[in-house]
């Protein structure tokens, strides 16, 4: 019993955490395809906050998700690597290495005042392998029926 509230819990982190991936590419999507350009910033963190700044509250707002999404993101790979089962630890691993991934093409396609695309088709193939790792976790947490003879 104490196994399938602890798999519950973890499934809702999952679910959660799937939610908040597709507010980041509602978001992500939104600022990717508007008119962004600031010049380059110099990578210190007064140089990133002016161009978020000069971008506006959408970024900001899509920034603060992913902040959101990245700690989630270490609490189920904690919780993942608490179980014990192997193929749980690997995907909750995976999935927080894609997410952290994607953090930091986005932080660089900041720094690049918004023009490096490059980093946003970076970004396209690790948010695709986020969201697949916690999928396949969230139905790896799910319980097997004990009476089921298929």
């Amino acid at each position: 019993m104490i196994e399938t509230q602890k798999f519950g819990r973890l499934r809702v982190l999952v679910i959660t955490n799937l939610a908040i991936l597709l507010l980041e590419f509602v978001f992500g999507i939104s600022i990717n395809i508007a008119p962004l350009a600031s010049s380059p910033s110099n990578f210190s963190m007064n140089g990133f906050i002016k161009t978020l700044v000069q971008v506006g509250g959408l970024t900001l707002f899509h920034i603060s998700t992913g902040l959101v999404l990245g700690i989630l993101s270490i609490v189920i790979m904690i919780l993942s690597l608490r179980t014990g089962v192997r193929r749980l630890q690997l995907l909750g691993s995976l999935a927080f290495l894609a997410i952290l991934l994607v953090g930091i093409m986005g932080l660089l396609f900041v720094a690049s005042g918004f023009r490096n695309q490059n980093f946003v088709f970076g970004i396209i193939p690790l948010f695709v392998l986020a969201v697949v790792f916690y999928a396949f976790l969230y139905f790896s947490l799910k319980p097997v029926s004990q009476g089921s003879t298929s």
